[in-house]
């Protein structure tokens, strides 16, 4: 169920009440579970290196993914696609899925990219 957490809360697990707190609409909460999982999971450290190393961990490459999401749509309104490049908490996250050569990560980026083409399409037809 993936790494475990101080308090036996997985990184599942912290994903999924992350996640059921931003279909809430309390995205506050949901960004502090991501913050405390991802400071959890101690990434920047030696340990955390070597998790990363691992290759693809789905657990952890999800909870990064969501994390983005969550913080894009919290604190980017209105900012374009530009925070979503820019931002430092953001770009943390895709470091951390680029070291992980994460599938997950490139599903990702092929998702937004299709949003953008279907966004841009819809915008032409007015």
């Amino acid at each position: 169920m993936g790494e475990k957490f101080t308090g036996g809360l997985s990184t599942k697990m912290r994903n999924l009440l992350a996640c059921g707190f931003m279909m809430k609409g309390d995205y506050d909460r949901a960004l502090k579970v991501f913050e405390e999982a991802v400071k959890s999971l101690s990434l920047d450290t030696e340990e955390g290196q070597a998790l990363l190393s691992r290759g693809d961990q789905p657990d952890i490459a999800y909870l990064m993914v969501n994390y983005i999401k969550c913080n894009t749509l919290k604190n980017g309104q209105g900012l374009g696609l530009e925070f979503f490049k820019t931002d430092p908490v953001n770009v943390n996250c895709f470091i951390h899925l680029k070291k992980m050569q994460s599938g997950s990560a490139q599903e990702f980026i092929v998702e937004r990219q299709r949003c953008e083409a279907m966004f841009d399409e819809a915008a032409a037809s007015f």
